[in-house]
């Protein structure tokens, strides 16, 4: 109580706050997200330090470098007792990508951004759904590389119209959106 006679209420925790653990500390924060850049992590091929992965009988294979980046990250979170959620954004064209990877990138009408995850084609969803089984065996235990609460499939994910498959009157990317978010 203040000098007021006003009871004082500490506010509620901060939600989904970005930053390092010691400013989301300082904040109160009890979440944050987590941007995984997927053609980034996945790989067209077998490299050296490479993490493979198997889905529909066929091996894929991640980067075991962005793998353990990752795993600093979420690790530091979850010991600090903060909440993690992992973004799932694919930000480069296809012509970014290396050629095994390529077809993860959802073939949009022209004039729309082309960036989200390709689930209609399945090379690219088979792709996808394979990493995001590797990813939920990783961080959804609560193991030694700390616990992800829950993935969200790309940005802006209301704002359908510029940002993931081609707006709301192309029924094909909604389609398309909807197996992603399934399949996470």
């Amino acid at each position: 109580v203040d000098a007021k006679g006003k009871e004082n209420v500490a506010p509620a925790p901060l939600k989904g706050a970005i930053g390092s653990v010691y400013e989301l500390l300082d904040l109160g924060a009890s979440s944050t997200v987590v941007t995984v850049e997927l053609g980034d992590l996945m790989l067209g091929g077998y490299e050296d330090g490479c993490v493979p992965y198997v889905w529909n009988g066929i091996t894929y294979y991640a980067s075991g470098t962005k793998l353990k980046e990752l795993d600093k990250k979420i690790r530091l979170y979850s010991e600090a007792g903060i909440y993690v959620y992992l973004e799932m954004v694919q930000t480069k064209a296809a012509s970014e990508l290396d050629d095994g990877v390529k077809r993860i990138v959802f073939d949009c009408p022209k004039g729309k951004n082309g960036y989200a995850l390709n689930m209609t084609d399945s090379e690219g969803a088979s792709r996808i759904c394979g990493l995001f089984d590797l990813l939920a065996a990783r961080y959804g235990n609560g193991g030694e590389n700390g616990t992800a609460s829950a993935f969200i499939i790309g940005r802006n994910v209301n704002d359908m119209s510029n940002w993931y498959a081609g707006g709301p009157a192309g029924e094909r990317g909604i389609h398309n959106y909807l197996k992603a978010v399934r399949a996470a």
